[in-house]
């Protein structure tokens, strides 16, 4: 989903994306994310729930807003990943 977005983008946002957890603001956002991760892996594990009536309750509401958060704070991974994919060089 995102990943493909990453294969559209020029190599300038490439690099921006990569260059991302240099900065500080960001940073502290992607500890938020990691935070929020564990919030719901331990909540789903706990008391999971299946709830037809308020989807946010639901386990696998929680586990779809995992594999987001997941995709998220892989991001500059992946573009850093791509740039080298796209200048020749091995991972």
């Amino acid at each position: 989903m995102l990943a493909q977005k990453l294969q559209t983008m020029d190599d300038g946002q490439l690099t921006r994306l990569e260059r991302l957890l240099e900065s500080s603001g960001v940073a502290e956002l992607m500890l938020a994310v990691d935070d929020e991760q564990k919030r719901l892996r331990a909540h789903n594990e706990e008391q999971p729930m299946i709830c037809d009536s308020d989807i946010s309750k639901d386990f696998r509401y929680k586990a779809g807003r995992l594999s987001v958060l997941r995709e998220l704070q892989g991001l500059p991974t992946k573009a850093k990943e791509m740039q080298r994919e796209r200048n020749g060089e091995s991972t």
